[in-house]
């Protein structure tokens, strides 16, 4: 992208992420739970609006006469990068209960992350972090029950040692 579509681009993003939350900020809570329904949104609200302050203070990724940088990896134009993450996506929906959260997701992220960004390492590890990160907030903080699949035998001892939350059978298996 040029630097005026960078700005353009990060300042509707910080707009659409203020939205979303001024937009979820009246949502009723459940009960004496302390954290409701309006958390998620609220969430990815700040995310799209830290993304577009970024996107908006960062320096241009191509030159100004809009050709693409070429010390920049990542993605290249056509259509087989874009088949390649439809083709994950639909990978990681079939394969989520089977084989579970903790399983598919990584392969799926550090996949996508390494097409963008051509950093092989830097994707996997991160995508093992995102995931962590993702399992803890979503099962843990929010209690909404995620896929074990293969590691269900590991659930009860695995959950409780992370977030502090009651031994048992997960809900989803």
């Amino acid at each position: 992208m040029t630097r005026s579509r960078d700005r353009w681009a990060g300042a509707v993003a910080a707009l659409a992420g203020l939205g979303l939350i001024v937009a979820t900020r009246d949502l009723p809570g459940v009960g004496q739970h302390p954290v409701g329904p309006d958390l998620a949104p609220w969430l990815i609200g700040l995310a799209m609006m830290g993304a577009g302050a970024l996107l908006v203070a960062r320096p241009p990724a191509a030159p100004e006469d809009g050709g693409p940088d070429p010390s920049s990896p990542g993605l290249e134009g056509g259509t087989g990068p874009v088949l390649l993450m439809l083709a994950g996506a639909l990978a990681w929906a079939v394969l989520l209960a089977p084989l579970g959260f903790l399983v598919v997701t990584p392969p799926l992220l550090a996949g996508l992350l390494w097409m963008c960004t051509g950093r092989p390492g830097r994707a996997v590890g991160l995508a093992v972090l995102v995931t962590g990160v993702l399992h803890v907030l979503v099962a843990g903080l929010l209690g909404v029950p995620l896929p074990w699949g293969l590691l269900a035998p590991l659930a009860p001892a695995l959950m409780p040692a992370l977030v502090g939350v009651p031994t048992g059978a997960p809900a989803w298996t």
